[in-house]
């Protein structure tokens, strides 16, 4: 992960085999477009003892209106699309949000905006 990503990005172990990142001053697609570079590297990368590893990516865009819960919470919504349809690959929760792929994720704090 720290060969994928650049010095200023923020990388966490989330659990057991999830892991969260924020990635600093980038755009949604660059964003998108460094993710799938990163999921590729993983599928065609010679994993000793192993078959292949894939990995599914689901990720948000920062909004500060959202609580970090709430943020979470849509990038896995995001993840779990990902995991029960196309699996090694990458979703954008907005994306799927916009084609009615997945529901909004309701914020706690009515005030919040979901963008």
């Amino acid at each position: 992960m720290t060969d994928s990503f650049r010095e200023n990005d923020l990388l966490f172990r989330y659990g057991g085999e999830e892991f969260a990142m924020v990635l600093m001053d980038i755009t949604t697609e660059q964003a998108q477009q460094s993710l799938q570079r990163f999921r590729e590297k993983i599928a065609t990368y010679d994993f000793p003892n192993v078959d292949q590893v894939t990995v599914s990516i689901g990720f948000t865009r920062f909004n500060r209106d959202l609580q970090i819960e709430e943020l979470i919470r849509q990038a896995d919504s995001a993840l779990y699309y990902c995991k029960t349809t196309t699996r090694n690959a990458v979703h954008s929760y907005q994306e799927l949000v916009e084609k009615n792929l997945i529901p909004a994720v309701k914020a706690k704090n009515p005030s919040a905006e979901i963008s």
